[in-house]
């Protein structure tokens, strides 16, 4: 989770996993780090997320036309 007053977000933000994927990408983080500082064994270590713009409709996936959509080409309908 990032707060409004956080933006931008910098390398420095505290991490606020919200779900359990997020606590994994955390803990893979952190294993990465602890290697490093235990034993120098080189890694990186990314912290990528999805970005959207401001004002981006949250819907924009469902924006498929009929004729390309999977639900309508179902068995034995054909295009005339």
């Amino acid at each position: 989770m990032v707060y409004p007053d956080e933006v931008p977000i910098r390398e420095t933000n505290p991490l606020r996993p919200l779900s359990p994927y997020a606590v994994s990408k955390v803990a893979q983080d952190m294993l990465g780090y602890q290697y490093w500082m235990s034993w120098k064994v080189d890694s990186v270590r990314t912290r990528g997320f999805n970005h959207e713009a401001r004002g981006a409709d949250r819907c924009s996936w469902r924006r498929t036309s009929p004729s390309r959509s999977p639900t309508s080409r179902r068995a034995g309908a054909h295009r005339s």
